[in-house]
């Protein structure tokens, strides 16, 4: 006779909790979701680690998977999980234009150890998406009520604590814990247009550095001399943009050595930028009778200015004869900013100073340009952030100084097209600035203002912008 067959049995199901407790969602199982800390994890012997107030929007397609190798070692939720697929796949391959250990090694080594760079990092990536989503920089009032803003602020939160938690502990690691923490939050606020707390963060992190006397050529570890190194070049970009102005030093002699990577490029050219941008902006400050009082010296300056520039180039250019063949394209795309970051910056610090004749030659303004237009072209590829100097401010200076009005039309509009923060550059600001100056540029009497009237309107616009 056959077998009866036996019904089959249906798994019963549970209601499974949105709002658990972070610990239980991580574990996949339901939350009973006891105020302050849920029974779930008390009864068990284990610490609930509390509750999000705000869940990320449900994704319809499967979430990115975390690389094994770069997994947090410990418990995700489901949100944190996108977050953290997301910095990896999307934020650290396109942040910088030359690779560091920083990025690429040492955050994820220290992301693994420490629970406040964890919450950093999740709060960056969670503000992150949020702009790519958008493509635009969204005025603050709309990203603050964006459920990844709002997400993100919470995950900012949860270091705090645990960076405060930690104030009065000897742990030889906490400088370095805070100064990376410290980096993750100024890279956050610049992508959500908080300037303010930016830069109140750029500032707790050189106190620190300056505190316990640090130097990128000094003697210490490898993660010291990285965050060294990162807040020494963010410190640079403020200047650039005008809102740091020091008065004018004696310019130090400055040589460089010959050049045998595209990493030492760079590092040259953040060497001469500290001079070139004191300049620069120390002269935008003055009066035309301060100027007047002054010529002699700032002429001396800006010559001195001029061949450092001529000399670094001309290093660079003898590395390049020989390698840029042989180089990654990633690589490649970093010299080609560089090119352009050392045209602009040459034809600036010969605008910056009134009275010079005779005026740069179009010949100039169009080298630049035409670089601009070739790597537009060449590199498709648009990131939301990036930690280095790309083309903005460049962009900037052609949208302000560019003798063909056509052209400096076309460069605001690559400005308001690509829309991403360089630093603290973000070309929305730029783009917005420089397009109200074009159209309000005429005076009274029919003439066109001056590119020393346009760049004090500029850094006065700026400086309103980045402390509204």
């Amino acid at each position: 006779m056959a077998p009866i067959p036996q019904p089959r049995r249906r798994k019963a199901r549970t209601r499974r909790s949105k709002a658990g407790c972070r610990t239980c969602r991580a574990r996949h199982i339901q939350c009973d979701e006891t105020p302050g800390a849920c029974d779930n994890c008390s009864s068990t012997g284990r610490v609930c680690d509390g509750y999000d107030t705000y869940r990320l929007p449900p994704i319809r397609k499967k979430a990115l998977t975390v690389p094994l190798q770069l997994s947090p070692n410990r418990l995700m939720t489901c949100d944190e999980k996108r977050c953290f697929s997301y910095f990896v796949y999307h934020i650290v391959p396109m942040i910088e234009v030359v690779q560091s250990d920083l990025w690429q090694k040492l955050i994820f080594q220290m992301n693994d150890a420490e629970p406040a760079v964890y919450h950093s990092i999740i709060a960056l990536s969670a503000v992150h998406h949020d702009m790519e989503r958008r493509f635009a920089a969204s005025p603050n009032h709309a990203l603050r009520h964006s459920r990844w803003h709002q997400f993100s602020l919470e995950q900012s939160i949860r270091a705090f604590a645990l960076l405060n938690s930690r104030h009065a502990s000897n742990d030889p690691k906490k400088k370095e814990v805070v100064l990376l923490c410290c980096l993750l939050f100024v890279h956050t606020d610049l992508l959500r247009g908080d300037y303010e707390n930016a830069f109140n963060h750029l500032q707790s992190g050189m106190r620190i550095l300056n505190e316990y006397g640090n130097h990128s050529d000094l003697p210490g570890s490898l993660m010291e001399k990285a965050l060294t190194r990162a807040f020494e070049h963010l410190g640079v970009q403020v200047i650039s943009l005008g809102i740091i102005h020091r008065g004018i030093p004696h310019l130090e002699s400055v040589k460089f050595s010959e050049i045998h990577n595209v990493h030492q490029a760079h590092q040259a050219m953040d060497r001469a930028m500290k001079h070139v941008l004191t300049f620069t902006n120390s002269v935008t400050t003055l009066s035309d009778e301060g100027i007047d009082l002054r010529f002699t010296h700032l002429q001396q300056f800006q010559k001195q200015l001029l061949v450092m520039l001529e000399d670094l180039q001309q290093s660079c250019k003898s590395f390049l004869r020989e390698s840029y063949s042989h180089l990654s394209r990633k690589e490649q795309k970093a010299v080609d900013i560089l090119a352009i970051r050392q045209l602009g910056v040459a034809l600036l610090v010969k605008l910056v100073l009134p009275g010079q004749e005779p005026p740069p030659p179009i010949t100039e303004f169009k080298a630049v340009w035409l670089l601009i237009e070739i790597f537009l072209e060449k590199y498709p590829e648009r990131p939301i952030l990036m930690v280095d100097t790309g083309i903005n401010p460049t962009l900037t200076l052609l949208s302000l100084a560019y003798p063909d009005r056509s052209i400096r039309w076309k460069a605001i509009r690559e400005l308001q097209l690509w829309s991403h923060c360089e630093g603290p550059w973000d070309s929305i600001i730029l783009g917005r600035i420089c397009e109200m100056i074009i159209r309000d540029e005429i005076g009274p009497d029919g003439t066109d203002q001056s590119f020393r009237e346009r760049l004090a309107t500029f850094n006065h616009e700026m400086l309103a912008s980045v402390m509204a």
